[in-house]
Formats: C-alpha cells, sequence, structure tokens
C-alpha cells in the first residue's frame, strides 16, 4: 500500500510538471495522426547516415517512423516529463538504437549536428527557432508540420490533403 501511495504521488508529480512544462512554454501534446506521420516520413527522402532530430518528439512516433523507414538516427527533443518518459519506454520496447530522447529544451542545445531538423512546432515557437538558427548559423534542412517560418522563404511548400488527413508542410533549406 505505501509503495502504491508513492508511485501515485510520483505520477501526480510528473503529470503536475508537464502540464506546467507545457503551459509554460505554450506548445501543448499534439500528437499527429499515422497520415501525417507518413506525409513527414516522405516529404524528403533520407539517407540511414542522415543525422535528425526531432524537436519537440512527443511520443516518439514520427523518431521511430523515420528510423524505420531510412535507418538514419533521430535525437526526439522533450521537455514534458510524462511524454518523455512513455517515449523512452516505447524505445526499450521497440529496441531502436540509433534513436534516442533527451529531456533538453533544443533553443539551448547544438542543432549544428543535425541534418534535418523535423517540427511540428507553434508559429511563436517557430520563430524563436528560426531566431536560434540564424545565430547558430546552422544548416540543416526543416521540415515542419503545419505552419510557417515568419519572414523566410520556404524552398517547398507540400500542400494540405484533406482526403489524405495530411497537413501543409513546409520545407526550408539554410
Amino acid at each position: 500500500m505505501v509503495l502504491f501511495l508513492i508511485l501515485m504521488l510520483i505520477f501526480v508529480f510528473l503529470m503536475f510538471l508537464t502540464v506546467f512544462v507545457n503551459f509554460y512554454l505554450m506548445v501543448p501534446f499534439a500528437p499527429s495522426n499515422r497520415h501525417a506521420t507518413q506525409a513527414m516520413i516522405q516529404a524528403v527522402p533520407l539517407k540511414p547516415t542522415d543525422i535528425v532530430y526531432e524537436l519537440g518528439s512527443g511520443d516518439g512516433r514520427l523518431a521511430f517512423a523515420l528510423n524505420k523507414t531510412y535507418g538514419c538516427a533521430v535525437v526526439g527533443f522533450e521537455l514534458a516529463p510524462l511524454i518523455f518518459l512513455w517515449a523512452q519506454l516505447v524505445k526499450l520496447l521497440k529496441r531502436s538504437p540509433k534513436v534516442t530522447f533527451l529531456m533538453k529544451n533544443f533553443l539551448s542545445s547544438d542543432l549544428n549536428h543535425a541534418d534535418y531538423l523535423y517540427c511540428y512546432l507553434t508559429p511563436g515557437m517557430l520563430d524563436k527557432l528560426a531566431k536560434k538558427i540564424e545565430t547558430d548559423h546552422c544548416h540543416a534542412t526543416i521540415i515542419s508540420h503545419s505552419f510557417a517560418i515568419h519572414h523566410w522563404k520556404p524552398f517547398e511548400i507540400i500542400p494540405k490533403d484533406i482526403t489524405q488527413k495530411t497537413p501543409v508542410i513546409y520545407i526550408y533549406k539554410t
């Protein structure tokens, strides 16, 4: 009974922390459906030697799908503790050694090692990402789900497909 209460307290604390992080950063957990995930995978062909960073990786569904499809290394950045732990659990079950999750703010991380940056971020967070990329002189290709980066011209726009339930995808080359 004591162990159960301790586990419940830990769970409640992690849930509170997750909600706090989501509200503080104003970035809610919004998982993509399988059609959107597939569209993101097909947006840019990758090589097994590519290094991909998924910014705000959530439960890791895109990270795992990219790794499975292309064999590339994927690093997911997620700050929400409960969602991060869930992604770690799924990683253990899937046995994906080339997929890594970091409970770290990507805005304070070195993004220069990435060939590709995949993201499903709010417009405000995309603006912060754009400033970081410009400041750090990052040369990754950015693939953005649903939202454009203000004041940047996309290299390619893949239009929304209502029948396939896929979002608009913006691709930027820096």
